[in-house]
């Protein structure tokens, strides 16, 4: 082969390598810009993914805030609860007690009132009627001094402050309104 050939040969020969080598190259080229604008893509993508993981962190974050707060407010009410539970129990013990006292002291004071009843009214057991006008005697002295025998049972104890209002009417139509008039209780 003559030699001009032989280099023209040797010149498309690498021309043909140098065109596959571009080619090649030129199909590189456009793999790396896919890949490129894919992976441009793909970190559009894990910024939005990002930004909407940070918008849900910050939501958290205010959540975990409130919930705090409503936590504490309970744990607040809940304290004030048993605060005020304390006090109103202290305070239904300190009447329970002086309902208690109470209640004694109206015990002694009616034995002693019956006591008193049996010690001066005996003569009442046989009294049929308790209200005629043999169940009070009154009497006038000098002095004005108005005393009153009372005579007192059981069905008459609720009826005896009209009976005194009526005496009282009574007596100052009697000595007129100028006059004292003073109540003893005779034995």
């Amino acid at each position: 082969m003559p030699p001009a050939r032989t280099r023209e040969e040797a010149v498309v020969g690498e021309a043909k390598v140098e065109d596959g080598s571009y080619q090649d190259t030129l199909k590189q080229l456009r793999n790396t810009e896919k890949s490129q604008t894919k992976a441009s893509k793909d970190a559009r993508k894990a910024a939005k993914t990002v930004k909407r993981m940070a918008d849900k962190e910050q939501d958290t974050v205010k959540a975990l805030r409130k919930a705090t707060d409503t936590h504490n407010q309970a744990v607040s009410n809940l304290h004030n609860a048993q605060s005020d539970l304390q006090a109103k129990e202290q305070n239904a013990q300190r009447l329970s007690q002086e309902v208690d006292r109470l209640r004694s002291h109206a015990d002694d004071l009616f034995r002693e009132m019956r006591a008193h009843d049996a010690c001066h009214f005996p003569f009442l057991v046989g009294h049929t009627h308790p209200f005629t006008t043999d169940c009070m005697r009154t009497k006038v002295d000098r002095k004005g001094t108005v005393r009153i025998d009372f005579v007192v049972v059981e069905q008459m104890r609720l009826r005896l402050p009209v009976m005194l209002r009526r005496v009282i009417r009574q007596f100052t139509s009697r000595c007129g309104n100028d006059e004292l008039i003073y109540f003893t209780r005779c034995s």
